[in-house]
Protein backbone atom coordinates (compact mmCIF):
# COMPACT_ATOMS: atom_id res chain seq x y z
CA UNK A 1 0.00 0.00 0.00
CA UNK A 2 1.92 3.62 -0.87
CA UNK A 3 2.24 6.02 1.25
CA UNK A 4 2.30 8.58 -1.17
CA UNK A 5 -1.11 9.72 -2.58
CA UNK A 6 -1.37 9.02 -6.12
CA UNK A 7 -4.38 10.53 -6.61
CA UNK A 8 -3.25 14.04 -5.08
CA UNK A 9 -0.10 13.67 -7.11
CA UNK A 10 -2.18 12.99 -10.47
CA UNK A 11 -3.54 16.26 -9.57
CA UNK A 12 -1.17 18.18 -8.78
CA UNK A 13 0.64 17.39 -12.03
CA UNK A 14 -2.44 18.01 -13.85
CA UNK A 15 -2.88 21.90 -12.63
CA UNK A 16 0.97 22.46 -13.49
CA UNK A 17 0.79 20.89 -17.44
CA UNK A 18 -1.33 20.86 -20.56
CA UNK A 19 -2.18 16.83 -19.26
CA UNK A 20 -5.48 16.20 -17.71
CA UNK A 21 -5.97 14.37 -14.37
CA UNK A 22 -6.56 11.59 -16.21
CA UNK A 23 -3.87 11.30 -18.65
CA UNK A 24 -1.84 11.11 -15.13
CA UNK A 25 -3.69 9.38 -12.95
CA UNK A 26 -3.11 6.33 -15.71
CA UNK A 27 0.39 6.59 -15.69
CA UNK A 28 1.05 7.32 -12.73
CA UNK A 29 -0.81 4.03 -11.48
CA UNK A 30 0.49 1.93 -13.72
CA UNK A 31 4.32 2.98 -13.61
CA UNK A 32 4.29 3.13 -9.72
CA UNK A 33 4.36 -0.31 -9.57
CA UNK A 34 7.34 -0.78 -11.90
CA UNK A 35 8.69 1.51 -10.28
CA UNK A 36 8.17 -0.21 -6.63
CA UNK A 37 8.98 -3.70 -8.01
CA UNK A 38 12.66 -2.54 -8.24
CA UNK A 39 12.49 -0.93 -4.61
CA UNK A 40 12.36 2.38 -5.41
CA UNK A 41 10.52 4.90 -2.40
CA UNK A 42 7.73 6.33 -2.40
CA UNK A 43 9.78 10.02 -2.31
CA UNK A 44 12.03 8.73 -5.16
CA UNK A 45 9.01 7.85 -7.22
CA UNK A 46 7.55 11.58 -6.13
CA UNK A 47 10.76 13.76 -7.37
CA UNK A 48 10.59 11.76 -10.40
CA UNK A 49 6.91 12.63 -11.56
CA UNK A 50 7.49 15.67 -10.13
CA UNK A 51 10.49 16.32 -12.68
CA UNK A 52 8.17 15.34 -15.62
CA UNK A 53 6.36 17.58 -17.90
CA UNK A 54 3.89 15.39 -19.33
CA UNK A 55 2.63 11.68 -18.99
CA UNK A 56 4.64 10.69 -21.91
CA UNK A 57 7.90 11.39 -20.15
CA UNK A 58 6.80 9.73 -16.99
CA UNK A 59 5.59 6.33 -19.57
CA UNK A 60 9.10 6.51 -21.37
CA UNK A 61 10.74 6.65 -18.17
CA UNK A 62 8.77 3.61 -16.75
CA UNK A 63 9.50 1.79 -19.98
CA UNK A 64 13.21 2.13 -19.69
CA UNK A 65 13.18 1.53 -15.81
CA UNK A 66 11.62 -1.65 -16.88
CA UNK A 67 13.89 -2.93 -19.61
CA UNK A 68 16.69 -2.08 -17.21
CA UNK A 69 15.32 -4.16 -14.82
CA UNK A 70 14.33 -6.96 -17.13
CA UNK A 71 18.60 -7.06 -18.52
CA UNK A 72 20.18 -7.90 -14.91
CA UNK A 73 17.14 -8.07 -11.74
CA UNK A 74 19.94 -8.42 -9.58
CA UNK A 75 21.83 -5.12 -10.62
CA UNK A 76 21.34 -1.53 -9.14
CA UNK A 77 17.59 -0.03 -10.30
CA UNK A 78 17.92 2.20 -13.14
CA UNK A 79 16.49 5.37 -10.72
CA UNK A 80 19.61 4.54 -8.28
CA UNK A 81 21.85 4.72 -11.25
CA UNK A 82 20.16 8.17 -12.73
CA UNK A 83 20.61 9.50 -9.26
CA UNK A 84 24.57 8.78 -9.37
CA UNK A 85 24.88 10.75 -12.26
CA UNK A 86 22.85 13.60 -11.14
CA UNK A 87 24.83 13.77 -8.18
CA UNK A 88 28.15 13.85 -9.86
CA UNK A 89 27.21 16.18 -12.14
CA UNK A 90 26.57 20.42 -11.68
CA UNK A 91 23.16 19.83 -13.00
CA UNK A 92 19.58 19.24 -11.23
CA UNK A 93 17.35 16.16 -11.66
CA UNK A 94 15.36 18.33 -13.87
CA UNK A 95 17.99 19.24 -16.16
CA UNK A 96 18.87 15.36 -16.71
CA UNK A 97 15.35 14.42 -17.08
CA UNK A 98 15.22 17.21 -19.81
CA UNK A 99 18.52 15.96 -21.36
CA UNK A 100 17.14 12.03 -21.24
CA UNK A 101 13.99 13.08 -23.61
CA UNK A 102 15.75 15.09 -26.19
CA UNK A 103 18.10 11.71 -26.54
CA UNK A 104 14.96 9.71 -26.87
CA UNK A 105 13.36 11.94 -29.23
CA UNK A 106 16.46 12.32 -31.36
CA UNK A 107 16.41 7.91 -31.10
CA UNK A 108 13.01 8.36 -32.08
CA UNK A 109 13.33 10.80 -35.13
CA UNK A 110 16.22 8.59 -36.10
CA UNK A 111 14.17 5.54 -35.93
CA UNK A 112 17.47 3.92 -33.66
CA UNK A 113 17.35 2.34 -29.68
CA UNK A 114 20.18 2.97 -27.01
CA UNK A 115 20.46 1.16 -23.48
CA UNK A 116 19.22 3.87 -20.65
CA UNK A 117 23.08 3.29 -19.31
CA UNK A 118 24.08 4.20 -22.69
CA UNK A 119 22.17 7.71 -22.73
CA UNK A 120 23.17 8.21 -19.64
CA UNK A 121 26.68 7.97 -20.52
CA UNK A 122 26.16 10.28 -23.32
CA UNK A 123 25.03 12.94 -21.08
CA UNK A 124 27.06 12.43 -18.37
CA UNK A 125 30.14 13.35 -21.27
CA UNK A 126 27.78 16.48 -22.23
CA UNK A 127 27.83 17.53 -18.75
CA UNK A 128 30.99 17.12 -18.30
CA UNK A 129 31.95 19.33 -21.25
CA UNK A 130 29.64 21.69 -20.22
CA UNK A 131 31.63 21.89 -16.51
CA UNK A 132 35.20 22.12 -18.58
CA UNK A 133 33.24 24.99 -20.72
CA UNK A 134 31.52 26.74 -18.49
CA UNK A 135 29.70 27.37 -20.51
CA UNK A 136 26.59 28.15 -18.38
CA UNK A 137 23.89 26.23 -21.49
CA UNK A 138 21.30 23.83 -20.25
CA UNK A 139 22.01 20.54 -20.31
CA UNK A 140 19.38 19.55 -23.01
CA UNK A 141 20.75 22.10 -25.15
CA UNK A 142 24.00 20.62 -24.76
CA UNK A 143 22.97 17.35 -25.57
CA UNK A 144 20.78 18.47 -28.96
CA UNK A 145 24.59 20.14 -29.41
CA UNK A 146 26.27 16.67 -29.45
CA UNK A 147 23.81 14.54 -31.32
CA UNK A 148 23.63 17.16 -34.26
CA UNK A 149 27.83 17.31 -34.45
CA UNK A 150 28.90 14.03 -32.96
CA UNK A 151 25.28 11.26 -33.57
CA UNK A 152 25.74 8.94 -30.78
CA UNK A 153 27.85 5.47 -31.81
CA UNK A 154 26.14 3.47 -28.91
CA UNK A 155 22.64 3.83 -30.86
CA UNK A 156 21.18 0.60 -33.17
CA UNK A 157 19.10 0.56 -35.65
Amino acid sequence: MPTLNLNELSHAKAQSSAASVEDWENIIMRSYKVFVDQGIKDEQFQSLVECCRDPNQLALFAREFFRFFKQDPRQRSAFQVLLNEVDESEFSMQQWTDAIMKMYDWLEREQKEALFTDVLGYINCCSQSANQQLSGKKLSDLVVEFLEEFGFERSEK
